[in-house]
């Protein structure tokens, strides 16, 4: 038997507002779940200790661009591998020197390394110290590409042709015998290696606090999802005007029903 209904309470229309108040209420759900429990988890971060964990999987490392396939390949030298990635030059797994321009060739003559870069060639100490700048001042027209050694000197591909570079002198001249030249030629990493590199650059990846705070505002998904959260703000406002809207209204109408 159906449940019987009063002519009354079937004749009642829905007020819009009830329906505003449902619909935002349902639509929105699921972001204020994800914010409110992100919220929560937040307050508590010390006592998580979520500074100090870090996820580890495919689609955090996606959205943070962060991913041990990122290592490029090195320069083998007498006392090490150099490698940079963006404008950390490494020195096997340890920073060694800072320089925004891409590095084309590595080598150690004496105790200095020479860092190639496509803008001029840096000699530094031993500890990654800066001892000399050569640049186009000095007859090495950039962009460098290549770096070798001839003899007692080294060579270097520039802009205007191959030339030699005199690093007791610092100063380069034509180079003609381009049979002797040994390049130094870039290789992979040693498997040993790349992991620990891509490690110590990145160190062990975002904590689990920077991801619930992104995905508490939405930055997580760029400013698609900013814009979503603040959505879902309004849609809490709303719902909190609407059903303060509706409490007043259908009690003023109650009693005015029981007079």
């Amino acid at each position: 038997m159906k449940p019987h209904k009063s002519p009354r309470a079937a004749s009642l229309p829905v007020h819009p507002v009830t329906r505003w108040h449902r619909l935002v209420g349902i639509t929105s759900t699921l972001i204020v779940i994800i914010t409110v429990l992100t919220g929560l988890a937040l307050n508590h971060a010390d006592a998580l200790g979520l500074q100090r964990k870090h996820p580890h999987n495919g689609l955090v490392d996606k959205l943070y661009r962060q991913s041990a396939a990122a290592v490029p390949p090195g320069y083998a030298t007498a006392r090490g591998w150099i490698t940079q990635i963006g404008s950390q030059v490494f020195r096997d797994t340890q920073p060694f020197a800072q320089h925004h321009a891409p590095l084309s060739g590595a080598l150690m003559e004496r105790d200095s390394f020479y860092l190639a870069y496509r803008d001029a060639l840096v000699q530094y100490d031993a500890e990654g110290q800066v001892v000399e700048i050569f640049s186009a001042m000095d007859g090495l027209s950039p962009p460098l590409t290549a770096l070798g050694r001839s003899g007692p000197d080294l060579v270097v591909a520039t802009a205007s042709g191959v030339v030699s570079f005199d690093t007791v002198q610092g100063t380069a001249r034509g180079n003609t015998v381009l049979n002797k030249v040994q390049w130094v030629t870039v290789a992979t990493l040693p498997t040993g290696l790349a992991a620990p590199l891509a490690a110590a650059y990145r160190g062990e990846g975002v904590s689990y606090e920077r991801v619930l705070l992104d995905l508490h505002s939405g930055r997580v998904f760029g400013l698609a999802g900013e814009l979503v959260v603040d959505g879902a703000a309004l849609c809490l406002l709303s719902l909190a005007l609407s059903g303060a809207y509706m409490f007043f209204k259908f009690k003023r109408g109650a009693a005015r029903r029981s007079r």
